[in-house]
């Protein structure tokens, strides 16, 4: 017996203990806190150094989305089509902005008409109002292992809680610790009642066990058939007493915890589905007149961060492309996918894939984030599954992605093929032209050397002559003067004026000579 009561006395205290152990709340830095992560890796608050609730496996997104491996996807005959509900054709006031990770779009402050999500995989009965949208480039959620060149993700959150406009609070800011959620209060007090009546429950049968565990060994004790007999009625008389009893005493005490269990699960699922991501994915195409009705408001408007623009765009006529066959989505139970990551957000993510061009999806990403890529790296979907409305389309249209992207890459492969032996080509034909100018080169400098051989040559046979030339004027020269000098005293009697005029004429030969000759000779040095 006094084994019995000490296990009942440890068992009491280990349900006491379970039901008054408070939550825990992961942590997170401070400097995630006040928004100072980036998504860059191996730097300070980097992805990589991300903590708090971005640490919880099995719970966090993006997600890769594999609608052709059905053990990750299946089709939910359950959903509904997801409703945006925003008259189709007005044109509404909202606010763009630029904050230093991206482009945010936002309702406008006054702006009277409401814009709520309801149907999908949200929870039945809450309405859900749209609070912001914002840009990734490449998208964080994958098809198929393919990112898109880009994701845009539109927040809705139940009308339960608080509104929350990241033009003038951060949407993924922690909130204050004292201040505690309304719903999240109620489900802790919802949790607490439950395992307060779980606990009596559990230290009513634990008593009521001991009790019947004494009796058998007594029952044991009893050789006697008769008596032994005689006990097993009065113990079976008394169970029905016993369970009549308990009916009368614990029946309306079950059903509240029974009732209590289901608003425990109810509010339990509203906590996490807080938020709507409704997500669509872009990809390279051709032009997209509703995107290009917010970059039009970009121009010289958005220089500086969170510098806002009032810009008008028609809401319901951009929903209105996911009607009908085109109305197909996954959706997951997953989390914010920037600090501090709540594990809070119901996903739908269009199975349909739009278009823009180069071209906008260039300024886009240079408003977005300066260019960089602005996304989380896909994390683990765990025991979760992801449910698919419309499978078949959904499916298909997966399939008609990935071959695209196939052909695509198929097509830049070729491209790149093709671009790497034009280059080989012209490599070739580069080289064949070098070569072939570098042999017309050393032709024409061996050509050169040859003719300036032949030239010096030349130029020295020449000013040998020249000088062999004066050497024969001057010599010439000496002869005729003394020849001049001789005769003159052989004619001293002749008369003066009969001798001049022949010497003058000698004297005339001999200077045009020596002036030839000067003049081949300054000719062949010039």
């Amino acid at each position: 017996m006094r084994f019995v009561f000490l296990g009942l006395l440890a068992l009491l205290a280990a349900a006491i203990a379970a039901a008054q152990a408070p939550a825990g709340h992961p942590r997170f830095s401070q400097a995630q806190a006040k928004d100072n992560w980036v998504y860059q890796f191996k730097v300070p608050d980097g992805q990589d150094q991300w903590s708090g609730y971005c640490n919880q496996a099995g719970t966090q997104s993006p997600v890769m989305i594999r609608p052709l491996k059905e053990d990750e996807v299946k089709e939910d005959p359950t959903l509904n089509p997801l409703v945006i509900a925003y008259p189709p054709t007005h044109p509404g006031r909202f606010i763009i902005a630029r904050t230093h990770k991206t482009v945010v779009f936002a309702p406008y402050p006054g702006e009277k008409i409401a814009i709520n999500a309801t149907g999908a995989a949200l929870v039945k009965g809450e309405t859900y109002k749209f609070q912001h949208a914002y840009f990734h480039s490449p998208s964080e959620h994958l098809i198929e292992g393919i990112n898109t060149d880009l994701e845009w993700t539109f927040v809705f959150r139940d009308e339960g809680v608080k509104s929350i406009s990241p033009i003038e609070e951060h949407p993924l800011q922690e909130p204050a610790p004292p201040r505690e959620d309304p719903h999240k209060k109620r489900l802790r007090l919802l949790k607490e009642k439950a395992q307060e009546l779980e606990t009596h429950v559990a230290v009513r049968e634990a008593i009521e066990n001991a009790f019947l565990e004494v009796e058998n060994e007594i029952r044991a004790e009893h050789e006697h058939e008769t008596l032994a007999d005689a006990e097993t009625e009065a113990d079976a008389d008394a169970e029905h007493e016993s369970e009549s009893a308990d009916e009368a005493e614990f029946g309306p005490f079950k059903k509240q915890l029974a009732q209590m269990k289901k608003e425990a699960e109810h509010e339990a699922k509203r906590e996490a589905s807080n938020f709507a991501h409704v997500s669509i994915l872009f990809r390279v195409g051709r032009h997209n007149k509703f995107l290009q009705q917010l970059l039009d408001e970009f121009k010289g408007n958005l220089d500086l961060h969170y510098r806002k623009a009032v810009v008008e765009f028609k809401f319901g006529d951009f929903f209105n492309q996911f009607t009908n066959e085109d109305s197909a989505y996954f959706t997951y139970a997953g989390s914010h996918t920037a600090p501090p990551c709540r594990a809070d957000v119901v996903w739908t993510i269009y199975a349909k894939i739009l278009e823009l061009s180069n071209e906008q999806l260039q300024k886009l990403r240079e408003y977005s984030n300066d260019n960089k890529d602005n996304r989380r790296d896909v994390q683990s979907l765990g025991k979760r599954k992801i449910l698919a409305y419309a499978y078949n389309a959904a499916k298909s249209a997966a399939a008609a992605e990935q071959k695209k992207a196939a052909a695509a890459a198929a097509v830049a492969a070729k491209a790149a093929a093709d671009q790497k032996k034009a280059a080989e080509e012209e490599a070739k034909k580069k080289a064949e032209a070098d070569k072939k100018a570098a042999e017309a080169a050393a032709e024409a400098a061996k050509k050169a050397a040859e003719a300036a051989a032949e030239k010096a040559k030349a130029d020295a046979a020449a000013a040998k002559k020249a000088a062999e030339d004066a050497a024969t004027a001057k010599k010439l020269s000496e002869i005729e003067a003394k020849r001049a000098a001789g005769a003159a005293p052989a004619a001293a009697g002749a008369p003066a004026a009969a001798a001049a005029p022949k010497v003058a004429f000698r004297q005339k030969v001999m200077a045009k000579v020596i002036q030839r000759a000067t003049e081949y000779l300054n000719g062949q040095h010039a």
